[in-house]
């Protein structure tokens, strides 16, 4: 009964985390999805991963390579002189008996198969598993790396974009505002210094411009770096994921999926499968030799090759190693500990961020419905006072002022997109979501 029910509460945190991971994908642009996919399969450093798993399947095999036999083929010759030799007969007729021939040969095949090492063989490989085990999740990690640092630059550029877009209506105001100076001035009813404060507006607004599109020329550098060549981004959209809606269920979905936290957990579990195997080391083994061939040096021709084969066992029982078994437990012992405060290290610091994280997004929320407002207000403000300035009743000064205020308004409104975008994301990365 006690089995079920823990079967029960693990299948629901299981099928729990993957309808958040399922409904956090859903939120994310295909876009931005084709674009990890791509940056996955072409990042040189990823492919070094894949050749390091191979090299972690390669020692799990080689460490149950201990299981199977091992056999040899080999050939011997020796001279020997002198030999051992013994007369017989009558005096005159003696005849000389050799034990052993000058030239000795001996071919044959050689077995060893290990019989019984109790757990010898069966700790290495526990530990060549822990290893590639160490091996796979550090690749996962490092995907969700590339994965996430092509989703920051993903929504950067789109940041930049919508900058960029602000930045050129600001500039067809001013620039509306330079003709409108220009035919006031014609007119008398403007002087030299408005016209020169409208034209170092438009100059100012084209110098925006300009640093923002090489920022997001940089950006799609690095992109393409990272993706092996990307097409313009598209899409305009800053995602938000609201799979995980609070801090204690972030930091159960986390503390099971993020890449950290499984690499320290990682690292204990092989130290403790190198505590076990070394405990192995001084513990006897037992093996079956075995040899078939030719040889020659039998009676009573010495000389003739005959058939041949021998079969036995042996017991190996470790008595001292200067003290090397001792010590390499004492240092995977403290290994161990040093894991497993490297482990609570990384649930208390995972933790902490998904605290910080999380009252960024209340922050951010919160700044969001004011920018909204702000831009509002703004834009209704400026309108006014386009009318007035037509009409005579505002300077052009006071009208700059306005067409300043909306383009902060929506500066800040877009930055703040940005923050809460990037806050998402940065919660998605803590908790492992895999999103591609």
């Amino acid at each position: 009964m006690r089995n079920t029910y823990w079967f029960t509460i693990a299948l629901l945190s299981i099928i729990t985390l993957k309808a958040n991971a399922q409904q956090a994908t859903a939120n994310i642009p295909a876009e931005l999805q084709q674009l990890t996919k791509q940056a996955i399969g072409y990042f040189p450093k990823l492919k070094e991963g894949q050749e390091n798993l191979l090299i972690g399947d390669a020692k799990v095999r080689l460490s149950q390579s201990g299981y199977l036999p091992t056999a040899y083929a080999g050939f011997t010759y020796n001279y020997i002189n002198p030999i051992g030799e013994a007369k017989f007969g009558i005096p005159g007729a003696e005849k000389t008996i050799q034990f052993v021939p000058h030239n000795n040969f001996n071919t044959a095949i050689n077995l060893s198969q290990n019989i019984y090492d109790f757990g010898r063989t069966k700790g290495a490989v526990d530990k060549a598993k822990a290893e590639q085990q160490q091996i796979k999740d550090n690749v996962t990690a490092n995907e969700n790396n590339i994965a996430y640092q092509v989703a920051n630059i993903y929504y950067h550029i789109i940041f930049l974009n919508k900058n960029i877009v602000v930045i050129q209506q600001q500039l067809k105001l001013a620039q509306d505002n330079l003709k409108l100076v220009e035919s006031k001035i014609k007119n008398g009813d403007a002087l030299e210094y408005d016209r020169l404060s409208s034209d170092v507006r438009v100059k100012t607004a084209e110098n925006k411009i300009v640093d923002a599109k090489s920022q997001l020329k940089k950006q799609l550098n690095l992109l393409n770096y990272l993706t092996g060549g990307a097409a313009a981004i598209a899409d305009t959209t800053l995602f938000t994921m609201d799979a995980i809606t609070g801090t204690e269920e972030a930091y159960k979905s986390a503390a099971t999926l993020s890449s950290d936290i499984v690499l320290a957990k990682d690292k204990m579990m092989y130290n403790q499968a190198d505590l076990k195997a070394t405990n192995k080391g001084l513990l006897p083994y037992l093996t079956f030799n075995g040899s078939v061939g030719f040889k020659n040096g039998y009676q009573p021709d010495i000389n003739q090759w005959r058939f041949n084969y021998a079969v036995g066992g042996g017991l190996t029982i470790p008595i001292y190693d200067g003290g090397r078994t001792l010590t390499q437990r004492k240092i995977a012992r403290l290994n161990i500990e040093a894991a497993r405060q490297n482990v609570l290290y990384a649930e208390g610091t995972l933790k902490k961020d998904i605290e910080q994280i999380m009252a960024d997004i209340s922050s951010n929320k919160e700044k969001l419905g004011n920018s909204a407002a702000l831009v509002k207000q703004a834009t209704l403000a400026l309108n006014l006072a386009q009318s007035r300035y037509k009409n005579g009743v505002l300077t052009i000064l006071e009208l700059q002022n306005s067409e300043s205020s909306l383009q902060d308004a929506q500066l800040a409104q877009i930055q703040i997109n940005y923050q809460l975008a990037l806050n998402y994301l940065e919660l998605s990365r803590l908790g492992g979501v895999r999103f591609w």
